[in-house]
């Protein structure tokens, strides 16, 4: 279910979505008045963001981070924001600026808009990727079973079949005639997915093998394929910290990289841990 925060940040513009989440704010801490606002951004007057809020002056450029920063927001939440008062400040001047301001954004909404699924610990969430990831090579996110059945050869019969009712079950896929479909109404990313520990750990290793089976790729397509891996001495709690930016930058790539008329799939993995 989406946050009210979600719900506002999509459902506006930079200013009004601004405008909203201060009150919402104000409404969970007594302390968040104008007088601190003023103070703590730097802002000319009281009587500022009232201009701002009722069209009488453009917001500044300067102002947007340390406004934003004053709401205490995820950062991903935070980046869109800034990101859609950006756009209507004198910052967006050009029509280079605005394009790629629009474009960062259009990044960011897939994260928000993916959808929470709770997969049953029995499950290959492997598998299950898999399948639905495989609908979007298709032709209008169409295929038979016997059509995944040739582009899946790496996965049994029955584990696919398994998954699509699976995915049926969910109303992430729907069946007519024998031929599968991506739901258009449901707007899902695999990296938003609920699974134990021990899923996740089975999926990893699933990934690893694959990894092992494709390094021959590293020879003959080294301009598709990347493997890297090193080694770094690290202060634990800088560390701890940085595994917190990187999930979020993960998501960033993802849905970057993601393209609505595929016509592959790619395995993007990223390997942390303490040795």
């Amino acid at each position: 279910m989406q946050s009210i925060v979600h719900s506002i940040l999509l459902s506006h513009r930079g200013v009004p979505a601004l405008e909203r989440l201060i009150a919402l704010k104000k409404m969970e801490n007594s302390a968040y008045t104008k007088n601190y606002l003023t103070r703590r951004v730097g802002l000319s007057s009281r009587g500022y963001l009232t201009d701002v809020f009722k069209g009488r002056k453009k917001i500044s450029a300067r102002f947007v981070r340390p406004l934003v920063a004053t709401l205490d927001l995820e950062s991903f939440e935070a980046t869109y924001l800034e990101k859609k008062l950006l756009l209507e400040t004198e910052y967006a001047k050009s029509a280079e600026v605005r394009e790629e301001l629009q474009a960062e954004l259009t990044i960011l909404e897939k994260n928000f808009r993916s959808m929470t699924l709770e997969v049953e610990d029995n499950f290959d969430v492997y598998a299950l990727s898999l399948v639905y990831l495989s609908l979007f090579l298709f032709p209008e996110k169409t295929a038979g079973h016997r059509d995944l059945l040739k582009v899946l050869p790496i996965l049994p019969a029955a584990t696919i079949e398994r998954s699509l009712q699976f995915l049926l079950q969910k109303s992430l896929i729907v069946e007519q005639g024998h031929r599968l479909t991506v739901n258009p109404d449901k707007d899902f990313s695999f990296l938003s997915a609920q699974y134990s520990a021990g899923q996740e750990a089975d999926y990893l290793k699933k990934s690893f093998m694959e990894g092992i089976e494709r390094l021959p790729l590293l020879r003959q397509q080294r301009d598709d394929v990347i493997f890297h891996s090193s080694v770094l001495t690290v202060k634990r709690s800088a560390y701890r910290e940085f595994i917190k930016r990187i999930k979020q930058d993960f998501r960033t790539y993802h849905a970057e990289l993601d393209h609505e008329n595929p016509d592959a799939l790619v395995r993007f993995n990223v390997q942390l841990y303490p040795l």
